[in-house]
């Protein structure tokens, strides 16, 4: 298929092939598509509160077994896996997100790893991460030796 032909020079129409155009992008989001069904990402906030960050992930229907929580560094993960339902009738419609979910997020300040808490609740899951003090800078005096 082409696209309208346009004069290019004396009497000379120039033709713009659709296809030379459209083959690298077709090639782009067919890996972009692959990429993406590799798994989703469930929505989720991030509050800061005086003494702490909160993450409220929002799984429905996701059991504690099914879900891992990990800290490192600064860096939050939530992941885990929705299995797809048994069936006995014929699918007419799915739009229910099912196989592996990741969630990602670094923190804006150091936590207190060993004080962590998560939670799941009514299929939110909440991630307490108690902040840490910042270490102040001071002065060092010089002894003489």
């Amino acid at each position: 298929m082409t696209l309208p032909t346009r004069w290019g020079g004396r009497h000379q129409p120039a033709q713009f092939p659709m296809e030379d155009w459209f083959h690298p992008f077709g090639r782009w989001l067919e890996r972009a598509g692959s990429e993406l069904s590799a798994g989703w990402t469930p929505p989720a906030d991030l509050e800061e509160t005086e003494n702490n960050y909160v993450v409220h992930a929002e799984l429905p229907g996701i059991r504690r077994d099914d879900l891992s929580v990990e800290l490192d560094d600064r860096e939050l993960e939530i992941h885990g896996e929705t299995p797809e339902p048994e069936r006995s009738g014929t699918v007419r419609q799915h739009t229910r997100r099912t196989g592996t979910f990741n969630y990602r997020i670094r923190l804006p300040g150091n936590v207190d790893a060993d004080n962590v808490t998560a939670g799941l609740s009514e299929g939110v899951l909440t991630v307490t991460l108690p902040k840490t003090t910042q270490t102040k800078g001071r002065r060092i005096e010089i002894n003489e030796s």
